[in-house]
């Protein structure tokens, strides 16, 4: 859960949780109790045992219920972590591409956003955040030369193949050229 939204998200919570509860809790069961009731035919007025197997399935139903919740949360947490580890993938996307674009405004917000996200408890997160913020820092001090660095950080893995290959090329010809001029020389 985002932090700015936690107060909205918990006061919703509390709220829905006392209305529902309180008004919700005796009246559902009762209704279940009255319905099954008289579904059965059972003799609520004059049977002491028809009353007993009655309060037996309002209490039946209460603890079912109950149970049934643990199951819920534990869908809706999973739920959650899913959207959230989504997100920070998105914020981490998001930090990625304002690196490569070499757009200072986009990468200020997608700080934030990656922040707000808790991306520095990750592994790749915080490094990206890092060199995020070092991006940020170099611009402010420096203008305009803060993202010559970022080239390899940024690339694609093909990109980076090909780049690879192609010093791998220079060097070899530097090589080249200078063992054939030790020949000649």
């Amino acid at each position: 859960l985002v932090k700015s939204r936690y107060r909205k998200c918990a006061g919703a919570e509390l709220t829905s949780r006392n209305i529902l509860g309180y008004t919700c809790g005796p009246l559902i069961p009762g209704l279940v109790m009255d319905s099954v009731g008289t579904l059965l035919k059972w003799d609520l007025a004059g049977s002491k045992e028809d009353r007993d197997w009655q309060l037996c399935l309002g209490l039946g139903y209460v603890l079912a219920f109950n149970f049934s919740i643990v199951w819920v949360l534990n869908k809706a947490v999973g739920a959650a972590l899913v959207s959230f580890k989504e997100s920070q993938e998105a914020a981490l996307q998001k930090l990625q591409a304002a690196l490569q674009t070499e757009n200072i405004e986009l990468l200020e917000e997608a700080v934030n956003e990656a922040r707000g996200l808790d991306m520095h408890t990750t592994r790749d997160g915080e490094a990206v955040i890092g060199m995020a913020n070092e991006a940020v820092g170099s611009f402010h001090s420096s203008g305009r030369a803060w993202a010559e660095g970022a080239r390899a950080f940024t690339a694609s893995r093909e990109d980076l193949k090909i780049s690879m290959m192609t010093l791998e090329h220079r060097c070899f010809r530097c090589r080249f050229a200078r063992g054939s001029r030790g020949l000649h020389g």
